[in-house]
């Protein structure tokens, strides 16, 4: 009987030990930054949306960026020449970072009269109730 309950209780212990460090996993890998000075993944504020596009066309040639979503006009498309003058009218870009299009994994692009003035950075690996 003591054994059953030795490795009961090691059990119970392993489980709970599974839970806590996939509880700090997701509290470690969890990104929510925002720049309004200076540079962050690649762009600079003050950048022009043109200079932003070239250095989002090296990002998804390079495959560090899977697409660019705006929602003005609403599409996710590629950054390669054609699709700038799709871009240009949108002041909100949001970058996919790596190879897939996941909303939990962004970088989020503001601009202002042409100019970035805003990089918001967010990865979070749960989805919050």
């Amino acid at each position: 009987m003591k054994r059953v309950l030795k490795i009961s209780v090691f059990i119970a212990g392993l489980i709970g030990l599974v839970v806590v460090s996939y509880l700090w996993y997701l509290h470690l890998t969890y990104i929510d930054e925002t720049v309004n000075a200076g540079s962050a993944h690649g762009y600079t504020i003050g950048q022009s949306k043109k200079e932003a596009f070239g250095v989002a066309a090296a990002q998804y040639t390079s495959r560090e960026v899977a697409g660019i979503h705006i929602d003005e006009p609403f599409g996710t498309i590629e950054p390669v020449d054609p699709n700038y003058r799709r871009l240009e009218p949108s002041d909100s870009w949001t970058l996919f970072p790596g190879k897939r299009r996941d909303f939990f994994d962004v970088v989020k692009l503001r601009f202002v009269d042409g100019k970035l003035v805003e990089i918001h950075r967010n990865r979070q690996r749960f989805e919050l109730p």
